[in-house]
C-alpha cells in the first residue's frame, strides 16, 4: 500500500507513547468527559448523572471494545497493543460536536430512532453528509467515515494485506450503524417479546413487574443493554490478551462456583415470579440482567487480581445502581461484608447468600421479601462453607448447579409486588411534601396495578375530589377492605359534610380499634366546638381532668358563639394544662391581641419554650395586624418569607403585613405567589392581590387579578375564603382568629 510508510510511522508513534493503565484510563476518561461538555454546551443543558456518568461513558466503551474485537479478529494484532493504540485514538470524538458547530449543525447528537420505516434511508445515506439524519450529524458521520478509513488502513498495515484492510473497513461500517441506531435495533429485536409501549422511549423506561431505577430514567435501561455486550466482549479480550489472561478467566470461572450458582439461583427465583406475573416489559427484563450481572461480577471480583478485579467491581456497583436502591444497598454489602474475614470458606459462605440476594433484589425488595427465599439463603450459606477440594467432599461439587432447579420449584413470591411497593412508597413521598397533584397520579396508577386504593382516596380528599373519595371509601366498606387508612377518609369526609351521626355511626365500625376511636372522638368534639355546640362538647369530653385539648375546643365553642372574651380566657388557660404546645400559644396569642391584651408575651414565651415555629410565626403576623403594631413582627415575617417550603397561608398573611407597612411591590409580589399555591383561589386573596396592585399604581395587574377573582366567583362556582386577617376575628368563623383548625386527620 502507498500510505503504508506513514502509516506505519503513526502506528509506531502511537506504540511509544507513554502511559501505563492509569494514564490511559485517565485519558479515555478525559475524552468522554470532554465530549460530553461539549455536547451540553450545543445543547444547553448538563447532562443529568445517570446519563453523564453511566450511560454516556458505557455507550463509548461499547463500541471501542467491538471495533478493537473486530480490528483484532481481521488483522491479528496483540490485543493489548491495539487497546493502547485506540484509547489515543479515540480522542478523536471529540471532534464531531466542533465539526457541527463549525458547519452549523442545528439537531443535538444523539441516536437515530431507527425503525422499519426508516432503515433504508438510514442505511443509505449514513455516510452521506448532505443527508440529514436525526441525532447522527454531520460531524457524527464524518467521524464514522474516519473511523473506517483509519481502521482499514491500520489492518492493511499490519497484516500487509491491501484485501484485508479493505475487508476491515468494510466490517467497521455495519458496526457504526449498529452503535448509533441501537435503541432503535434492541426495540426492532425485541420488541415482539414484550407489551408495546407505543414508542421507543416508553418500550426503553416502563417497568411493570419492577421497582424503576433510581432515577426512572431511560438512561438506566440503555446502560444495562449496553453493559452485558461491554463485559462479555471485555473478558473475551481478557482472554485473547495472552495465557496470562486467559488463567485469570479460567481461575475466575472455577472458583467463584458457588457464589455464580447463588447468582443465577437469585434470578431463577425472580424469574419464577416474572412467568407467573406475564406482564415483563423489557425495562423489567433489563432490570432483571441487571442485577444478574451485578451478582456475576461480584463473584468473580475476589478472584480477579489488579485491573481485572478492579473492572468487575466497577461493573458490579455500577450495573447495581443502575437496577435501583435495593440491588445498590445489597451489592455495598457484598462488596464488603465478606472482605473483613480471613478466612476462604467463611468468605464464600457470606458472599453466597449475598450476591442471591442482589440478583433477586429487582423483585425481592424488603427484608420481610427475602424471608420467603430463606430456604435459598440458607443452601447457599452451607454450600459456601462446604471444602472446595478432597475426595470426601468430591459428590458434592455438582449441587451448587442445583441451586437454580431449587429457586424455579420452590416458586417464592415477595409479598406486595415490586412496582406496587415502588409506588406506594412514591405516593406517600409525595404526600408528605404535599406534592398532592403528584400524589394523585402515583395513587391512581397503584390503584390500578392492584394495590391499595386508600392513597387514592386520600389523595383525592386532598385535591377536593370528594365524590371520588366517598366512591372509593363506599367500594372499600362494602368489600370490608382499608383499614384504619379508609376510615381515616371516611371521618374526613364526614366532617367536611358536618355529619354527625356517620361520625357516630363510625365508632361502631368493625375493625376500629382505640386509636382510631379516639380519633374519631376528638373529630367530633372538634365539629361540636366548631359550630359552638357545647351541649355535644360536654358529652364528647366528659368530666375528665381537661387538658389542652379540650380547654382549646371549650375557647373555639365559645369563640363560634361570639363569646370572644371567655375564649381568650379559656385559650390562655390552656397555655398553663398538659399537653400545650405551639397551636394552642398560637390560639391563645390571637385572641389576646383581638381583645387587647398582652399577646406578645406568650408569643415569647411559646417561642422560648418550642422556638420559632411556623404557628408561632404566622400568629406573630397576623396579631399585629390586628393590634397594629407592625413593627413587633418584622422578625417573623423575614423568616416565613425565607421557610422552605412556604404556604399560601404564611404567603397571604406576610403579604397582607407588608401592605399595611407600605411596601406594596413586595407586598404583590408575594400575594401572587400566594394565589400560584392555590386552586381554587381564596375570594380574600384574590381580593388582597388587587388591593396590592392598586396601591403599587399597577393598573394592569389589578385588571388581570380582578378579572380572575370575577371568573372565578362566577355563578356556579364556590370559591373559599382566605385565610383570616384582622376583620375576622370573633365572627364565628371555623378559622378562628389564629388560622385554620384543622378538622380531618393528617395524611402521613
Amino acid at each position: 500500500m502507498r500510505n503504508a510508510g506513514p502509516i506505519s510511522r503513526l502506528i509506531s508513534w502511537g506504540e511509544a507513547m507513554p502511559g501505563g493503565t492509569s494514564r490511559l484510563a485517565a485519558v479515555f476518561i478525559s475524552t468522554v468527559i470532554v465530549r460530553n461538555i461539549l455536547e451540553s454546551v450545543a445543547n444547553g443543558m448538563i447532562f443529568p448523572p445517570e446519563a453523564f456518568l453511566l450511560h454516556f461513558p458505557v455507550a463509548y466503551v461499547f463500541p471501542m471494545l467491538g471495533i478493537v474485537a473486530a480490528m483484532h479478529l481481521v488483522s491479528g494484532y496483540p490485543v493489548t497493543r491495539l487497546m493502547k493504540l485506540m484509547v489515543w485514538a479515540w480522542t478523536l470524538t471529540i471532534l464531531p460536536p466542533l465539526l457541527d458547530a463549525a458547519m452549523g449543525t442545528g439537531s443535538p447528537i444523539g441516536y437515530f430512532p431507527l425503525d422499519a420505516s426508516n432503515a433504508r434511508h438510514f442505511i443509505v445515506n449514513f455516510f452521506n453528509p448532505a443527508a440529514v439524519l436525526p441525532g447522527t450529524t454531520t460531524g457524527i458521520r464524518i467521524e464514522a467515515a474516519a473511523g473506517c478509513l483509519l481502521g482499514g488502513l491500520f489492518i492493511g498495515n499490519v497484516s500487509r494485506s491491501a484485501l484485508r484492510g479493505a475487508a476491515g473497513a468494510l466490517l467497521l461500517a455495519p458496526l457504526f450503524l449498529v452503535f448509533f441506531g441501537w435503541p432503535g435495533i434492541l426495540h426492532w429485536l425485541t420488541g415482539r417479546f414484550f407489551p408495546y409501549a407505543g414508542g421507543i422511549q416508553d418500550f426503553l423506561q416502563w417497568h411493570s413487574f419492577t421497582r424503576p431505577h433510581l432515577v426512572n430514567s431511560v438512561h438506566m435501561t440503555v446502560y444495562l443493554a449496553d453493559i452485558w455486550p461491554v463485559t462479555l466482549i471485555g473478558a473475551w479480550l481478557v482472554a485473547r490478551s495472552g495465557d496470562a489472561g486467559r488463567r485469570e478467566i479460567a481461575l475466575a470461572a472455577g472458583s467463584c462456583r458457588v457464589t455464580a450458582a447463588a447468582a443465577l439461583a437469585g434470578t431463577a427465583a425472580v424469574a419464577a415470579c416474572a412467568l407467573r406475573a406475564q406482564t415483563v416489559t423489557f425495562a423489567d427484563a433489563a432490570t432483571l440482567a441487571g442485577a444478574l450481572l451485578s451478582g456475576l461480577a461480584l463473584s468473580a471480583a475476589p478472584s480477579l487480581g489488579g485491573l481485572s478485579g478492579a473492572a468487575a467491581l466497577i461493573i458490579a456497583m455500577s450495573t447495581a445502581a443502575a437496577t435501583g436502591w435495593p440491588t445498590l444497598a445489597a451489592a455495598l454489602a457484598a462488596a464488603t461484608l465478606p472482605r473483613t474475614v480471613p478466612d476462604g470458606r467463611i468468605r464464600t459462605a457470606l458472599l453466597a447468600p449475598l450476591v442471591l440476594a442482589v440478583a433477586a433484589s429487582p423483585v425481592f425488595t424488603s427484608p420481610v421479601d427475602l424471608l420467603s427465599i430463606l430456604p435459598l439463603l440458607a443452601a447457599s450459606i452451607i454450600l459456601g462453607a462446604v471444602p472446595a477440594g478432597g475426595r470426601p467432599w468430591i459428590v458434592l461439587r455438582p449441587l451448587p448447579l442445583l441451586l437454580p432447579v431449587f429457586a424455579i420449584l420452590l416458586g417464592a413470591e415477595p409479598e406486595v409486588p415490586a412496582q406496587q411497593a415502588w409506588l406506594a412508597e412514591t405516593t406517600d413521598s409525595f404526600t408528605r411534601s404535599t406534592r398532592n397533584s403528584h400524589a394523585s397520579v402515583s395513587a391512581s396508577l397503584l390503584a390500578a396495578e392492584g394495590g391499595s386504593t386508600v392513597p387514592l382516596a386520600q389523595s383525592a380528599q386532598l385535591m377536593g375530589r370528594a365524590d371520588q373519595a366517598e366512591w372509593l371509601s363506599s367500594l372499600a366498606s362494602l368489600d370490608g377492605t382499608g383499614g384504619s387508612g379508609m376510615l381515616q377518609v371516611a371521618v374526613n369526609l364526614a366532617m367536611q359534610d358536618g355529619d354527625r351521626e356517620e361520625l357516630v355511626a363510625l365508632l361502631s365500625t368493625p375493625g376500629v380499634d382505640e386509636g382510631d376511636r379516639d380519633r374519631i372522638i376528638q373529630a367530633l368534639a372538634g365539629s361540636a366546638a366548631s359550630t359552638g355546640d357545647t351541649l355535644l362538647l360536654r358529652e364528647m369530653i366528659g368530666y375528665s381532668a381537661p387538658d389542652a385539648m379540650h380547654l382549646r375546643y371549650w375557647s373555639r365553642a365559645l369563640l363560634a358563639l361570639g363569646d370572644t372574651s371567655s375564649a381568650a380566657g379559656f385559650a390562655a388557660a390552656a397555655l398553663q394544662a398538659p399537653g400545650a404546645g405551639p397551636g394552642e400559644y398560637a390560639m391563645a396569642a390571637s385572641l389576646a391581641a383581638v381583645t387587647g391584651s398582652d399577646y406578645e408575651s406568650m408569643i415569647d414565651e411559646g417561642v422560648r419554650r418550642f422556638g420559632n415555629s411556623r404557628e408561632l410565626d404566622l400568629c406573630a403576623v397576623r396579631s399585629s395586624l390586628v393590634s397594629g403594631r407592625l413593627a413587633a413582627a418584622e422578625g417573623s415575617v423575614a423568616r416565613m418569607l425565607g421557610t422552605r417550603p412556604p404556604t399560601s397561608e404564611s404567603l397571604d398573611a406576610c403579604a397582607r403585613w407588608l401592605l399595611e407597612a407600605g411596601l406594596a411591590d413586595s407586598a404583590l409580589s408575594v400575594a401572587e405567589k400566594a394565589l400560584m399555591m392555590q386552586y381554587p383561589p381564596a375570594a380574600g386573596s384574590l381580593e388582597l392581590a388587587v388591593a396590592c396592585a392598586e396601591a403599587a399604581g399597577d393598573t394592569a395587574r389589578a385588571g388581570i387579578h380582578r378579572r380572575y377573582l370575577t371568573n372565578a366567583t362566577g355563578p356556579g362556582l364556590r370559591i373559599p375564603k382566605a385565610g383570616v386577617h384582622e376583620g375576622d376575628a370573633g365572627q364565628g368563623t371555623q378559622a378562628g382568629p389564629a388560622g385554620p383548625e384543622r378538622q380531618s386527620w393528617p395524611v402521613e
